[in-house]
């Protein structure tokens, strides 16, 4: 099939890039060397393709991680901007437009288990502890102390957030729902059973 594609390319004037070709195999495959012309494709475990990491394995981990990092660096290069405006909603505003994507990018073709979901939750809860300016311990006081905890900011331990403001923005931190993957029927369904049992 690939020595068709490259005959064809040639046709119509089209050469393939054999730097950037790669292949991948998975464990069922054979090993023979795969060449298009005189030239011997590279075999990889993993590649970048349309801007996601795909492996032999199928394995989304890999990909999350590179999602959380490309997340990181969107979230940087807009921090000197969050950190000197107060517009909570401006801020909300560039965090949905640029770091959202950069997390999300290729997020329609996941299959999600409970535990990468989680990771995702948390990565999601750790920008926007970030895009309010608190930390992970200011977080859980905020929690574990609930409304009461506003009733006298003057009284407020030092390193708890003291303003009433603050305190409702991270209401809102967990409000973002990963969807889980659904699992698959069981196979054969008892119905189908039944039937070739009576056959």
């Amino acid at each position: 099939m690939l020595a068709e594609l490259d005959i064809a390319s040639h046709a119509v004037g089209l050469k393939m890039n054999t730097k950037k070709t790669k292949a991948m195999r998975n464990c069922f495959a054979i090993s023979t060397p795969i060449t298009i012309g005189a030239t011997q494709l590279e075999d990889v475990d993993e590649y970048v393709y349309l801007g996601r990491l795909i492996n032999s394995q199928n394995k989304l981990k890999p990909e999350l991680a590179r999602r959380k990092r490309a997340g990181w660096a969107a979230f940087s290069s807009i921090r000197t901007v969050i950190d000197s405006t107060k517009d909570v909603k401006l801020r909300a505003q560039l965090f949905d437009s640029t770091v959202l994507p950069a997390l999300c990018y290729g997020a329609e073709t996941w299959s999600l288990t409970k535990s990468l979901a989680n990771q995702l939750r948390v990565a999601h809860a750790s920008f926007k502890r970030r895009l309010v300016g608190l930390n992970l311990r200011q977080q859980t006081d905020v929690w574990r102390e609930g409304p009461s905890a506003a009733r006298d900011e003057d009284e407020a331990p030092l390193g708890r957030p003291r303003s009433q403001k603050m305190r409702r923005q991270m209401e809102h931190c967990h409000s973002w729902v990963v969807p889980e993957r659904q699992e698959a029927s069981p196979w054969p369904s008892p119905h189908l059973v039944g039937r070739l049992t009576r056959h």
